[in-house]
């Protein structure tokens, strides 16, 4: 009993960025993509040009200022992380040329995303992974383009 009590407890708490413990709540994106795009003019990342590298960074960096979520971290960040450890090979060896891409190839990352989504409602993904991927994008053109997404490009 004691321990269904203690899980009991632990569901309660919420990860939330330590720099904006305010701005993530369960359910509510408003406030990531409001963040997003007070930041325009003062933009360090091009979503629209960059490596996967630069990608990883700049979603950290993101992340600890409150601008996305850890889901939206985990989804950008990820890639980079699992060539760069060789978790994306079946041998669990780094591949120097996926490495060398990872670091070197410009990708539209906004766009990448925009692909996902349309591959996800294609295949009939749940319906919260929709959602996250949708609110994932206005975040980003949020951020780059400003005025809550799509202001340049039409959200999807």
């Amino acid at each position: 009993m004691k321990i269904a009590n203690q899980a009991y407890d632990y569901a309660h708490y919420q990860v939330k960025s330590p720099a904006a413990p305010d701005t993530q709540k369960s359910g509510k994106s408003a406030p990531l993509e409001a963040k997003a795009a007070e930041k325009v003019g003062q933009q360090q990342y091009d979503f629209s040009n960059m490596t996967l590298k630069e990608l990883s960074s700049a979603s950290h960096a993101l992340y600890e200022d409150g601008t996305l979520s850890l889901g939206q971290h985990a989804a950008l960040s990820l890639n980079y992380g699992a060539t760069k450890n060789g978790l994306n090979q079946a041998s669990g060896e780094v591949s120097l040329a996926q490495l060398q891409s990872a670091e070197n190839t410009k990708v539209d990352v906004i766009a990448l995303q925009k692909e996902r989504l349309q591959t996800q409602m294609q295949n009939g993904a749940p319906s919260t992974q929709i959602q996250f991927s949708k609110t994932l994008i206005n975040t980003l053109e949020s951020y780059q383009y400003g005025g809550g997404g799509g202001r340049f490009h039409v959200s999807a």
